[in-house]
């Protein structure tokens, strides 16, 4: 475990002064004690060089996030009071992207919750939010299809609450299942060799008294998704697909013909059953993915190459990191605003 380094933090009565400073010195002028000044900037690029300028000034472990949960000096100076001085950590490799501060939440839920969390849905979802608070999403969906015994939507139900508290932002939280297990494979597509009907069933009585926000949406995809996506819910941000067959991922997958304004314009998706076994391209999640493309000109799915190498270091060699992909939703209209992923004055170069 690293040990914060306290040397060259602010004292806690001098920080108002210093956030002015920093806030002012970035937008170029003053900047009143209680005014937001999010609504001051000239870009959102002007949010990340107060991050930065804080960072380095105070010695604090400050997040992005936190310039916009606490959009004024004295709200932010306030809540610095509670952070601790920035952490010496073995990842200077991320330097000047946000994967050093997203893995640092993600290390602080894993600590935080009392039942255990899958690391790929902790990973889907701090992105998912970190990108949703960046672009000013006041609230999002993350959506399980398969939840079988329902370990993964509990867990998924526990991230959220954990990432509400931790970025202020309203989660929504749905699971997709049948109720009665997997559907009847129809063709060699759902590799039938391997998965079988009525395979992996759920006890939806003793899940649904274990829910606490999270829905279950019981039926087959075809029939559900339709008309879920039609009573609009909160922006897509993350997804989980482990329905196994072909045919159900093909379905799921029509979540993203979806209007703009239910996804984020960049969706993560963690697919469970592409890995291994009988699984290729021919079949399975992956044909579903594969035709997706072919038969979608704006809307693509594309997987996120050498993801282990900004994943937490003690999950580089975690199957999961070859399993996430990236829905682009190149017509969405805040497709190609800042993200904050990259840091260009944090850059080594």
């Amino acid at each position: 475990m690293s040990v914060p380094d306290p040397q060259g933090a602010v004292a806690p009565e001098a920080l108002e002064a210093a956030v002015s400073g920093v806030v002012s010195q970035v937008l170029g002028r003053p900047i009143a004690r209680g005014a937001n000044f999010l609504e001051a900037r000239e870009n959102t690029y002007d949010s990340v060089r107060v991050y930065m300028q804080l960072r380095k000034r105070l010695n604090l472990d400050v997040r992005l996030v936190d310039v916009f949960i606490h959009p004024t000096v004295a709200s932010l100076a306030h809540y610095l009071k509670t952070v601790q001085p920035r952490p010496k950590v073995n990842e200077e490799q991320l330097s000047g992207f946000a994967y050093l501060e997203v893995n640092q939440l993600f290390r602080a839920l894993v600590r935080r919750s009392d039942i255990p969390l899958k690391p790929s849905y902790v990973w889907g979802a701090t992105q998912a939010a970190y990108l949703a608070t960046m672009l000013r999403y006041p609230r999002i969906s993350f959506l399980e299809f398969g939840v079988a015994g329902g370990r993964g939507l509990l867990a998924l139900q526990r991230i959220a609450e954990l990432l509400s508290e931790e970025l202020h932002l309203g989660i929504e939280v749905y699971g997709f299942d049948t109720g009665r297990g997997l559907p009847k494979p129809q063709d060699w597509r759902d590799v039938p060799q391997q998965w079988w009907e009525g395979e992996f069933p759920m006890d939806v009585r003793k899940l649904e008294r274990q829910l606490r926000g999270a829905k279950l949406v019981l039926g087959l995809i075809q029939d559900t998704l339709p008309v879920f996506m039609a009573r609009g819910p909160a922006p897509v941000a993350f997804v989980s697909i482990d329905v196994d067959l072909y045919s159900s991922a093909h379905d799921a997958l029509n979540l993203l013909e979806a209007k703009a304004s239910l996804l984020l314009p960049r969706v993560h998706f963690y697919f469970d059953d592409i890995m291994g076994l009988t699984v290729s391209d021919i079949n399975g999640e992956r044909l579903a993915i594969h035709e997706f493309n072919e038969s979608h000109e704006l809307r693509k799915l594309g997987f996120i190459y050498g993801l282990r190498h900004w994943a937490p270091v003690e999950h580089r060699e975690d199957m999961w990191t070859d399993q996430f992909f990236l829905a682009h939703i190149l017509d969405h209209p805040k497709y190609g605003e800042y993200d904050g992923l990259i840091r260009i004055d944090d850059l080594n170069i």
